[in-house]
């Protein structure tokens, strides 16, 4: 398990729920509150969820369990590249 420390200010910014609706939606998340004190969340995250090691993770999944919609974001086409070099093809042959 990996605890994350998250700002509950961040997490209201992102999410706007109250710290009562905030904590019971983590708890049926599964995601267990350690500590709550102030604006300080200590949240304990499950290994198989990487999307969860971000407030805007935890954000996006407490918007979802409350059926609320999360911001949707637009992506356009760019100019920039990217490319794998000869000298280290063998060992990583992809990226992301």
């Amino acid at each position: 398990m990996a605890l994350i420390t998250v700002s509950f200010a961040d997490l209201k910014g992102f999410a706007s729920l109250s710290r009562a609706v905030a904590e019971d939606g983590l708890t049926r998340l599964g995601i267990p509150v350690e500590k709550f004190e102030g604006d300080v969340l200590d949240l304990e995250i499950t290994p198989n969820r990487p999307d969860w090691l971000s407030v805007e993770g935890v954000g996006r999944s407490l918007l979802a369990f409350s059926k609320r919609k999360a911001k949707h974001y637009r992506a356009t086409k760019s100019d920039y590249g990217a490319s794998v070099e000869d000298s280290v093809r063998r060992v990583r042959p992809y990226f992301a």
